[in-house]
């Protein structure tokens, strides 16, 4: 009896000491990044993401313990998960002005495939052609642009590859200005003017072909995860924000961060 009376003691204290360490063990990477103004809460970051009452938000502070209420600081972690219960992300705050904790960790890179190599090497004088040449490429590809880019640049980029390169709208017209879209074709063609390849361009979270991500996009996005709309097999790619070959809620959320990173993207 003297010896049972300890060892409840002992069981009694472990439970509390665990779930005590357990949320900073728990507590996941980052995954995104946002900066928000100084006295944004919880509610606020939902507000700005424009989440859904599908989406939960539990916030942690830097050293793990779950922030109830309050402003936001700098090293505090959302994690936003769906309806059932699944981590979408776990998006790291920076508060305008607020220095980060000095062991705080940075968020993975983002996923994708970079835009092709870049070359310092001059286009040729021009003689692209000013309609899509008949000539059958010996390979198709499928480039995802992680950023916009600008038709002007195309020539640049692939000048280690090609004496010429134009791009084309899906309704065949050359595009001559503006951002390369989600659909387009880029032909590239050697100083004969024979076709080398032809590729078929992806930007992600380019959903309405303008070359770029917009709240229209977003929009668009969530009808489709709703069951009231359809994507086309090329703007499904550009949807798959993180290129994990699915495109879902996770997917929604990283462009809802994006646009919230960067509001000059969509005009904001």
């Amino acid at each position: 009896m003297l010896f049972l009376v300890p060892l409840l003691v002992l069981l009694c204290c472990l439970p509390a000491s665990t779930r005590a360490a357990q949320p900073s063990a728990a507590l996941p990477e980052p995954t995104d990044s946002c900066e928000v103004s100084p006295g944004t809460t919880q509610e606020g970051l939902c507000k700005n993401l424009a989440l859904t009452p599908d989406f939960t938000v539990v916030v942690f502070t830097s050293d793990g313990s779950r922030r109830t209420s309050g402003a936001l600081e700098t090293g505090d972690r959302a994690v936003i998960r769906d309806a059932g219960g699944m981590m979408l992300g776990c998006i790291l705050v920076t508060v305008q002005g607020q220095p980060a904790p000095s062991s705080e960790v940075s968020p993975g890179s983002s996923s994708g495939v970079s835009a092709p190599a870049s070359s310092s090497e001059a286009p040729p004088e021009s003689s692209e052609p000013s309609s899509p040449p008949s000539s059958s490429p010996k390979a198709a590809e499928n480039p995802v642009f992680t950023e916009s880019a600008d038709t002007a640049d195309i020539p640049r980029l692939f000048a280690s590859e090609a004496a010429h390169a134009a791009v084309f709208g899906p309704d065949g017209l050359r595009r001559e200005s503006g951002l390369v879209c989600t659909g387009d074709r880029i032909i590239l063609q050697d100083e004969s003017g024979a076709v080398l390849r032809t590729l078929n361009v992806t930007v992600l979270g380019d959903l309405t072909r303008c070359g770029k991500p917009t709240e229209d996009g977003c929009s668009l996005l969530y009808e489709y995860l709703t069951g009231h709309a359809s994507l086309p097999a090329d703007v499904s790619a550009a949807a798959d924000m993180n290129r994990d070959g699915r495109v879902d809620t996770a997917d929604l959320l990283k462009m809802k961060v994006l646009l919230l990173q960067n509001p000059s993207i969509s005009g904001g």
